[in-house]
């Protein structure tokens, strides 16, 4: 008897020496992770139709997102080509965000879109792309250079997405600016 009641009384003094040795937890809450699922670097990817390239976009990164939308934090190149593959645009932009949900692209960040055989350039700040309506438009003041050196400058911008056509809804004149 007196055997087990200091086997029982050891074990109880090591169970109580023990327990200070673990660190209580509460229900700590953990902050939910807010940033990319998946990061990619060097990126190159085809948008085709009928088997034929109509869209290639490259980017130094690209982050998936927990939505499925994907983040160029550090800009991006698209190129648009017509249904024989040929170039018939390019859009630069130090930033670019698509939301899968809207299948819409906004581009941020010295935006310049060029139409290739018209040899035409846009400059802006911010350019919204719906592939679906195969439109771009932005809000933002625009200045556009034809192949003749004339300049056109506004806001308000609406075009097709190889800026073939566009119109400024609210167009400047010269002398008066931004």
């Amino acid at each position: 008897m007196t055997r087990t009641f200091l086997l029982v009384s050891y074990s109880l003094l090591a169970l109580f020496l023990l327990s200070g040795c673990f660190k209580k937890r509460d229900n700590q809450k953990f902050e939910e992770y807010d940033g990319p699922m998946l990061v990619n670097y060097d990126v190159e990817l085809l948008y085709t139709d009928s088997a034929r390239t109509r869209i290639k976009v490259k980017a130094k990164e690209q982050y998936q997102l927990k939505n499925e939308d994907f983040e160029f934090p550090k800009g991006l190149h698209l190129e648009f080509y017509d249904e024989f593959e040929k170039l018939e645009a390019t859009l630069d932009a130090n930033y670019g965000y698509f939301n899968k949900e809207e299948n819409e692209w906004t581009v941020k960040d010295k935006v310049v879109l060029k139409n290739i055989p018209k040899n035409q350039q846009l400059s802006t700040e911010v350019l919204n792309w719906s592939p679906p309506k195969r439109e771009v438009k932005t809000d933002a003041f625009v200045t556009i250079r034809d192949s003749n050196g004339d300049i056109l400058q506004g806001r308000n911008l609406v075009a097709k997405d190889d800026f073939s056509e566009y119109e400024i809804l609210n167009p400047t004149f010269e002398g008066e600016g931004k």
